[in-house]
Order: C-alpha cells, then sequence, then structure tokens
C-alpha cells in the first residue's frame, strides 16, 4: 500500500511484476503527474481504495482484473483529467464511497455489478461533468448520502432501489439536471 505515494515527478508505470500483490491501497496516491499506466496484474488484490486518488493529470487507465476486489472507495477521486474509466468487475466490491469523487472530467461511467456494495457516499460527488449514470443495483446500499453534490450535467437520473438505505442525505444536492 502506498507504494508510490507523493511521487510527484511519476509520469509513466510500465508493467512490473504484482501477481502476489493483495492491497494496492494508495499505490499511486497523489502521484499528480502520473499520465500512463500500463498493465499490472491485480487478480489477487482485494484493496484498491485511494489507488489513484489526486493523480490530477491520469487520462486514462487500463483495464484491471478486480474479481478479488472489496473496497474501491477514492479509487479515483480528484482524477480531474479522467473522463472514462473501462468495464471492471465489481462482483465482491462492497464499498464504493467517494470512488469517482472531483473528477471533473468524467463524463459516463459503465455499468457495474453492485449487488455487494453498501457504501456509495459522494461516489459521484463534484463530477461536474458527468452526464450520463447506469442503474446500479443498490438492493444492499445502506449510505448514499451526497452521492451526486454538485453534478451539474447529468441528463437523466436512475431510480434506485433504496429499500435498505439508511442515510439519503442531500444525495442530490445542487444538482442540476440538464
Amino acid at each position: 500500500s502506498y507504494l508510490f505515494k507523493n511521487c510527484a515527478t511519476l509520469v509513466s508505470v510500465s508493467a512490473f511484476n504484482t501477481s502476489s500483490v493483495v492491497n494496492m491501497q494508495g499505490m499511486f496516491y497523489h502521484c499528480s503527474w502520473l499520465t500512463s499506466i500500463q498493465y499490472l496484474e491485480t487478480s489477487s488484490v482485494t484493496d484498491m481504495s485511494y489507488m489513484f486518488d489526486h493523480c490530477s493529470k491520469l487520462p486514462s487507465v487500463p483495464h484491471f482484473k478486480t474479481a478479488s476486489v472489496e473496497n474501491m472507495s477514492y479509487m479515483f477521486a480528484t482524477c480531474t483529467k479522467l473522463t472514462s474509466i473501462p468495464q471492471f468487475n465489481t462482483e465482491s466490491v462492497e464499498n464504493m464511497s467517494c470512488m469517482f469523487m472531483s473528477s471533473e472530467y468524467l463524463t459516463t461511467v459503465p455499468e457495474f455489478t453492485t449487488q455487494s456494495v453498501t457504501s456509495m457516499a459522494y461516489m459521484f460527488a463534484y463530477c461536474e461533468r458527468l452526464r450520463r449514470i447506469p442503474l446500479f443495483n443498490t438492493k444492499n446500499v445502506i449510505d448514499m448520502k451526497f452521492m451526486f453534490n454538485k453534478c451539474h450535467s447529468l441528463q437523466e437520473i436512475p431510480l434506485f432501489d433504496v429499500t435498505a438505505v439508511t442515510d439519503v442525505s442531500d444525495m442530490y444536492y445542487d444538482c442540476t439536471i440538464a
């Protein structure tokens, strides 16, 4: 975890052997000049929280094997140049809170399998250019507070199942439907 934390001059990451790694939490945290990542073996990883948090120049990420990942909170938070995300296997993920928070150039996200997720709090907060959100399975989600805070470009909002949700405070705070 936090292997390259605050490596402000790190621009590119080439493939290296990560086949036994289970924790990639904060691996590239605050690598503000990171612009390119080649393949990383991630099939054993269970924690990707904060992995790219504050990678403000990163325009895209490769497809990762994520079937074992349980925590993706803050994974792409403040990735301000990120415009899209590849499809990930998220069937084991339980925490997606703040996953894309403040990723202001993100316009769309793929459909994720979210049947195990319990928190989506602040998931898309401050994603001001986000236009489309797929309908997620929110049957087990209990926290959706500020999920779409300041999402000014949404073209529509799907109707989520909020049966188990205990906190929806300010879920659509300062959210404008375009």
